[in-house]
């Protein structure tokens, strides 16, 4: 075969025996291909040094029957003329067992969003991919962390939510530190319809450089508030965590504020948004907590306002006197207060 030419050719099969050492004058002649079967393929003599001097840059699908060729040199077949593709391979550990080796394109986004993955075994492999470009991770289903093939090494931001009843009877620790270095993240975002609030101070007390807090949802019942605040795992993420800002974006009540604010008690500032029942009653304690001296609160947030809460928060503010040398921006749906 003639090297000097050129085919334009981008449809090949071959269905007879091919020695490996063949391959590349036959895709060299085929620079445009785009699909590649190989049926039967031969291994090279071990030691022999392959160089090539072209890459197959269209090449999108490829399917090989391989006859005694060791992985090794069915790895180097990939380095060779495929240098710009990337793979990953998982384990099923059935009977046989067997490998699946498949092509994958790098993951350039910064955030992904953990569900359910097609094929997810009974034995998910130890081998995990690494998305090192996802910074925000977003686990809507926390059952499919166990069988989750990516690792996300560089990931500072975790959104969590687990909203099915069913999922509150379940006892299994997750270990989401599987998937993610929990000791990175910086914000955190919880929205727990149903797993008891438990749950968000164990999350907490294994992510101690979280920063930012944004609770969406938490379940709460009368009965938890002092059982829960008395247990020891609570007084060390009070006394060891690092959270300053606090974000509140359920219907909260006044109970759940001084939790939270007893939980997190490093807190600069809050947001949450109104409250017809407990708006005011808030505003009175989150004012008078910064009379502790043990109190870093320097900042409210309140968003969701109009014209008469405005009013009603400003009246309320100087009429209480419980902080001086404060400064209030209300503008659009948003009134800010910071001293």
């Amino acid at each position: 075969m003639s090297t000097s030419t050129v085919s334009c050719i981008k449809h090949l099969v071959i269905n007879s025996k091919l020695d490996y050492n063949d391959i590349d004058a036959i895709l060299s002649y085929a620079p445009q291909l785009r699909h590649l079967s190989m049926n039967c393929l031969y291994p090279y003599c071990v030691g022999e040094t392959r160089v090539s001097l072209f890459t197959l840059n269209n090449l999108t699908y490829v399917s090989l029957t391989l006859d005694h060729l060791l992985f090794d040199q069915f790895e180097t077949l990939f380095k060779i003329y495929l240098s710009r593709w990337f793979f990953a391979y998982d384990t099923n550990f059935g009977s046989p067992p067997r490998r699946i080796f498949y092509s994958v394109q790098p993951y350039r986004r910064k955030y992904f969003t953990v569900t359910g993955e097609p094929n997810s075994d009974e034995y998910p492999s130890e081998d995990k991919t690494i998305f090192d470009s996802v910074h925000h991770v977003i686990i809507q289903d926390e059952r499919m962390i166990g069988n989750c093939s990516k690792y996300f090494s560089n990931a500072n931001e975790l959104t969590i939510s687990d909203q099915r009843t069913d999922r509150a009877k379940r006892s299994a620790i997750i270990s989401i530190d599987h998937i993610l270095p929990l000791i990175q993240l910086t914000k955190l975002t919880i929205d727990y319809s149903h797993r008891p609030f438990s749950k968000v101070i164990d999350l907490l007390y294994s992510t101690h450089n979280v920063h930012t807090l944004v609770v969406k949802c938490v379940s709460l019942v009368a009965t938890d508030y002092s059982p829960l605040q008395q247990s020891e795992k609570f007084r060390l993420v009070s006394n060891h965590n690092k959270i300053k800002n606090v974000t509140i974006l359920f219907d909260y009540s006044l109970r759940n504020i001084q939790l939270l604010m007893n939980l997190c008690s490093k807190v600069r500032q809050i947001s949450f948004g109104t409250s017809e029942s407990y708006l005011e009653s808030t505003m009175q304690f989150l004012m008078s907590a910064t009379k502790r001296t043990n109190c870093y609160l320097s900042s409210i947030c309140i968003f969701g306002v109009n014209t008469t809460i405005n009013e009603k928060l400003k009246t309320l503010i100087e009429s209480e006197k419980l902080i001086n040398d404060y400064s209030i921006k209300a503008g659009g749906q948003t009134f800010d207060l910071w001293w």
